[in-house]
């Protein structure tokens, strides 16, 4: 499932997005859609991606299991991003400030 609901258990940092509430609705992040923001991921628009996190004060990501299967090696990319912690599919990532 998406258990990015539960990771108040573990951080005092507050979920902003989940995938089910962003995908549901007409809401933008960082002044992208979803349909943006899922492309940018899979054309490896890093910079487009990154730019939406760094406008909406985002520096940790969570992927599920179920989601990190389909991000292509995206979160991969060391120049962009820190895989803190991966099981599987699931991982918490930072992205790095450059």
């Amino acid at each position: 499932g998406y258990a990015g609901q539960y990771l108040q258990i573990y951080t005092t940092n507050e979920p902003v997005y989940t995938y089910y509430r962003f995908a549901t609705s007409n809401s933008t992040f960082g002044g992208l859609s979803f349909e943006e923001l899922v492309s940018s991921v899979d054309n490896k628009n890093y910079t487009k991606f990154i730019e939406a996190c760094r406008r909406e004060n985002i520096t940790y990501i969570y992927l599920s299991e179920k989601m990190g299967k389909y991000d292509g090696g995206f979160f991969n990319n060391s120049k962009y991003f820190e895989i803190l912690y991966q099981v599987g599919n699931a991982k918490i990532v930072k992205i790095k400030s450059n």
